[in-house]
């Protein structure tokens, strides 16, 4: 059910109002489809009960802001009623979708999903039905306490900026349609000093905000970088949408044409690669005993989950790393199931594999697909599945021995600083030793896209 805007009414014949069998049967199939009964009120009452079996089902609970039921005597049932709100839409203004997060209680969140049945999801067969399942059950928890809000995107201001810069630039605005209305000599002259005021306080502003970006961040060059950029910002990577990708207008083209693109850009450059080297020399004389994955356990997922980011960058899950460690207690037992389970079944769930790719311009002309750069933000449960595989390869690699000493990338207690002090210490011992020392760098062209997979199945 992928539709943005659904509503169902009628009388369904089940007591909300009460427990009972039927009525856990809808709620599992109405909380599967994110789906929200918006009367709580008795809609049909006789002599010695009240019930409520007129019901009203939206997937965007947000969008209807008054409800409620009317009894025109004409029978024993009441009339339900919902009204929607207007969204009026300006062609000329951008919006975007976000979760209000303003009224986001995290306790209550994780009461809810705490008290979930996940009975469902164990009774699925295959990894892939579970975890749809699950993502679904997930999902109305998240709709339910973080609706989404529609917001106009407007344009950022520098930090620098003061309200006094502002109203001076207000000043300075007036100033030139004066001018434009009478261009004396006088008019000329104000003109001239509002602008000199601008620069100046401009110049003052920067310079100071400069400063104190300095000072705080001095320890932090992560944070000194960003607010550098801000002053002096990357021409490269400014234009925010493409307009135009190998004369293709239309936004849907463009992105098919990027996908394929992408996607095919390995096999282009494997069949420039010499296919005849002997890969075997490069592998292990004495191979080390049969690697297999064991069973997760929660306090694996635990310390997975504890390493996710706390951006709230989402994928097209639509679901943070924030919402995940929100409710983190509540989730770990039902995701060691789905990780065992994905293990066991040798097959990675569909639904994970899903990314949202943005292509990032690089240099060159803006036309030319291979100036594009894909980044992919991948699903917040794929990454958990995917560390704590990555966390059992690792283990095995480095007690058998088997990554060389100089690999020092994704690797832990190494970086580019061990890196470039190995490098160092080698180039002194050999001036010390008085022996010539020369450096090669290579820089491979998509290096990650170009793995020869043969290869790399062998080794794995």
């Amino acid at each position: 059910m992928n539709l943005d805007d659904i509503i169902m009414l009628g009388d369904y014949n089940v007591d909300v109002s009460r427990p009972s069998t039927a009525k856990r049967k809808l709620d599992q199939f109405t909380k599967s489809k994110s789906l929200f009964q918006l009367i709580d009120v008795p809609t049909r009452t006789t002599v010695n009960t009240k019930s409520i079996i007129d019901h009203i089902y939206t997937n965007n609970q947000q969008l209807y802001n008054h409800k409620g039921v009317l009894n025109p005597g004409l029978s024993d049932h009441s009339l339900v009623y919902t009204s929607r709100k207007r969204l009026s839409v300006n062609k000329e203004k951008v919006f975007k979708t976000i979760r209000n997060y303003r009224n986001f209680d995290q306790t209550a969140f994780a009461h809810d999903v705490g008290n979930t049945d996940w009975l469902p999801v164990y009774n699925c067969e295959t990894v892939n039905e579970a975890c749809e399942v699950f993502q679904s059950l997930f999902m109305y928890h998240v709709n339910k306490h973080l609706p989404k809000k529609r917001i106009r995107v407007r344009a950022s201001t520098a930090p620098w900026v003061t309200s006094e810069f502002l109203s001076l630039l207000d000043r300075r605005a007036y100033v030139c349609k004066l001018f434009d209305k009478c261009p004396c000599h006088f008019h000329r002259a104000l003109k001239a000093e509002a602008r000199r005021q601008c620069q100046r306080m401009k110049n003052a502003l920067k310079k100071a905000y400069m400063s104190t970006c300095v000072e705080r961040h001095k320890h932090n060059p992560k944070k000194l970088w960003q607010n550098i950029r801000l002053f002096w910002p990357n021409s490269k990577s400014s234009q925010s949408t493409i307009k135009q990708i190998a004369d293709i207008t239309d936004d849907k083209q463009k992105a098919d044409y990027l996908n394929e693109h992408f996607c095919n850009t390995g096999k282009r450059i494997q069949s420039n690669i010499n296919h005849d080297i002997d890969w075997d020399m490069f592998m292990p004389n004495s191979l080390p005993p049969v690697f297999e994955l064991l069973d997760f356990t929660p306090d694996d997922i635990s310390k997975a989950i504890d390493r996710l980011s706390n951006s709230g960058a989402s994928s097209v899950d639509d679901i943070t790393s924030l919402m995940v460690k929100s409710c983190k207690t509540e989730l770990l037992n039902v995701l060691c199931y789905l990780c065992n389970m994905s293990i066991r079944q040798k097959c990675y769930p569909d639904i994970w594999k899903i990314a949202q790719v943005t292509p990032l311009f690089k240099q060159g002309s803006h036309v030319d697909p291979n100036n594009y750069r894909p980044i992919s933000v991948l699903p917040t449960f794929g990454k958990l599945l995917e560390r704590v595989i990555q966390k059992q390869c690792l283990e095995y690699l480095e007690s058998n021995n088997l990554l060389s000493d100089h690999q020092f990338g994704f690797r832990a207690n190494r970086s580019t600083g061990t890196c470039l002090i190995d490098f160092l210490h080698n180039v002194y011992s050999s001036i010390d030793k008085g022996q010539g020392c020369g450096a090669l760098y290579l820089d491979l062209a998509k290096a990650f896209d170009c793995v020869e997979h043969e290869t790399l199945l062998r080794k794995l």
